[in-house]
């Protein structure tokens, strides 16, 4: 059984897009046409907000508007390029939302981060505010 270990030997595995993997942890990508084409021309239907400045702007009178009504959230241009921070820091609240994807809770977040409970809960409630509002009934 030892010599399993030794050996160099191939495995293939039959997915559309293939790795190989080698005995010595080496990993090579195998792709055939299919993906090759797709990553090719993967780029051409992505449609690149700041591109479009009519877009862009509506979107971010849109953030800052919504980041009014919240205490705790910023949009300064001096700060991160106008992202939505924690006031008074550069924490964005895209850290905030991958800290919790990354499992941390809220009292980890806070220690890590020097920040309070209620910075964390408004920075959550702004990205559903965000994601809501466009959907909710009456709003124009």
């Amino acid at each position: 059984m030892a010599e399993l270990f030794v050996k160099d030997y191939e495995m293939v595995f039959p997915e559309r897009v293939q790795y190989t993997y080698n005995a010595k942890n080496e990993y090579e990508p195998c792709l055939n046409m299919i993906q090759e084409t797709y990553n090719k021309n993967m780029g051409n239907g992505i449609i690149f907000l700041k591109s479009a400045s009519a877009n862009y702007q509506e979107m971010e009178q849109y953030f800052k508007r919504i980041a009014r009504k919240f205490q705790s959230i910023q949009m300064d241009e001096k700060k991160l390029s106008g992202m939505p921070v924690i006031e008074n820091t550069r924490i964005p609240v895209s850290l905030i939302v991958a800290c919790f994807k990354d499992e941390m809770t809220i009292s980890e977040i806070c220690e890590e981060y020097n920040l309070t409970e209620r910075e964390v809960g408004e920075a959550m409630e702004y990205v559903i505010e965000i994601l809501d509002v466009p959907y909710q009934e009456g709003f124009e």
